[in-house]
């Protein structure tokens, strides 16, 4: 019987339910061996009584109307212990390219081992363009005759796939800065998330010569992100200074003004205080009225030589003569006059 090509697709992929246990084998194949069974990218192990989830059985389901030694509809693989929800469980068929029959040049031929055979050679062909398909390659439409033979060992250690201007393989970037960088990555996203022109992203990524040079400042990366929200600050207050420096010229065109009414309040003021300290000086001189001798003046500062006051219970005008109060003026049916033109002259 022939190989229909629904048979001949040598990988059955499954997404596990909880405790899932048995997966539909879709590929015809010749021996166990020539099926292997992974789980979330790890290789199980054949066991015919198999009692874990890592270990798994195989029952093939033969076709009657099929003349080879072979199991043409398939099987089933069955793990030991049931898998997880959401397992990824990937059955291919892996053949070893080789030709196991030999037919003798005379005598009878054996046509089961002929078809086997025949069934073989096409299982590994199958094989073959599933992974061709699976890896990467020219499209049938590309002109242009591009080199993707991969440079030697030496040349491509520790460097990473690129393609060069032609559309080749190449190989001149060092991944030890690229490494540098991925240790970073959560604090690259902490600046990226305060920055909002992101349609320099583009620039930024053709710019692959710079990769290494940015990655030997990857501590100042570090700085930069753990100062991010200094950032978001910045650029709260980018609109109050653009507000303010709207009212620059408003502020610059009343300067001048300003100034102008400075100069004559100046001048207003010179005269103002220059009549406050005539006041002041003449308060500091004589202290009105006061029914006993005053120990400090008006202002509460200490006397001073040719202080006056007049004494309200004996009606004198008495004058401070640096340590003493004394009568610079008796009063008997009104101020009598004597020395009262000294202590005048003192006083002043």
């Amino acid at each position: 019987m022939a190989i229909t090509n629904s048979l001949n697709t040598p990988r059955n992929t499954y997404t596990a339910s909880a405790n899932q246990t048995a997966f539909a084998i879709g590929f015809e194949f010749y021996q166990v061996a020539d099926v292997k069974v992974y789980k979330n990218g790890t290789l199980l192990s054949y066991d015919a009584t198999p009692t874990t989830s890592s270990t798994y059985s195989i029952a093939g389901t033969s076709n009657t109307s099929d003349e080879a030694y072979e199991f043409g509809a398939g099987g089933t693989v069955t793990l030991g212990s049931g898998a997880s929800a959401n397992d990824s469980i990937v059955i291919i068929r892996d053949l070893v390219v080789e030709r196991t029959q030999d037919f003798a040049s005379s005598g009878a031929f054996d046509i089961t081992s002929l078809n086997t055979q025949l069934d073989t050679l096409t299982s590994m062909v199958a094989e073959r363009e599933t992974q061709s398909d699976r890896s990467i390659k020219l499209s049938n439409t590309d002109t242009v005759s591009a080199t993707l033979t991969l440079p030697d060992k030496a040349t491509r250690a520790s460097k990473m796939l690129e393609f060069d201007a032609n559309g080749s393989v190449a190989t001149t970037i060092s991944t030890s800065g690229l490494q540098t960088l991925a240790a970073n990555v959560s604090n690259i996203n902490a600046v990226a998330g305060q920055i909002t022109p992101t349609n320099n992203i583009g620039t930024l990524a053709g710019i692959s010569s710079n990769i290494t040079t940015v990655a030997g400042i990857s501590s100042n990366i570090t700085t930069v992100a753990n100062a991010n929200s200094n950032i978001g600050v910045v650029a709260t207050n980018i609109a109050s200074i653009n507000t303010n420096a709207t009212n620059i010229s408003a502020i610059q065109g009343a300067s001048t003004n300003a100034n102008n009414a400075a100069a004559s309040a100046s001048a207003a003021q010179t005269a103002q205080a220059a009549a406050e300290l005539a006041a002041d000086n003449f308060e500091d001189l004589y202290l009105g009225a006061k029914s006993s001798d005053p120990t400090v003046d008006n202002d509460g500062d200490a006397l001073t030589t040719g202080d006056l006051f007049f004494h309200s219970g004996t009606n004198n005008l008495r004058v401070y003569n640096g340590s003493a109060w004394e009568d610079a003026a008796i009063s008997t049916n009104g101020f009598a006059t004597t020395g009262l033109s000294i202590a005048m002259s003192v006083a002043l």
